[in-house]
């Protein structure tokens, strides 16, 4: 049977919140010198089969990869497979939007660190704490 894993992070340790498309471009470059190869050879149906399965192969290896970083550098990766460009940025807006409520609760709480001050409509400056 397959593993798992389970990884967590903690809101107000999340810094970085990026979205990479991954996909294996060395595929387009075998495709065109199948191609190429094919015409020199006189074989040009056996060089367009070999250009066509690899530029299916690199269709499908294409996918989004959300990764969310901890400002120790910490990092979980998530592959999105399946999932649209469109569903996956309201991820990330869900997930930014998460992020600024659990800054702005401990802000209020008084828990923020020496170097954070809130500025912004609404919010206030808390007076910095001693150590």
């Amino acid at each position: 049977m397959g593993r798992g894993d389970v990884q967590s992070l903690l809101l107000e340790e999340l810094s970085i919140v990026e979205l990479r498309f991954t996909s294996m471009p060395w595929l387009i470059a075998i495709a065109g010198f199948s191609l190429l190869g094919g015409v020199a050879a006189g074989q040009l149906l056996a060089g367009a089969l070999v250009t066509l399965v690899c530029l299916i192969v690199y269709a499908a290896s294409r996918h989004q990869v959300l990764q969310l970083t901890s400002s120790s550098g910490r990092a979980i990766a998530l592959a999105m497979h399946g999932q649209s460009l469109r569903d996956t940025e309201q991820l990330i807006d869900q997930i930014e939007a998460a992020k600024n409520a659990r800054f702005f609760q401990l802000a209020e709480a008084g828990a923020l660190p020496l170097d954070v001050r809130i500025v912004g409509e609404g919010h206030r400056n808390p007076p910095m704490r001693a150590g």
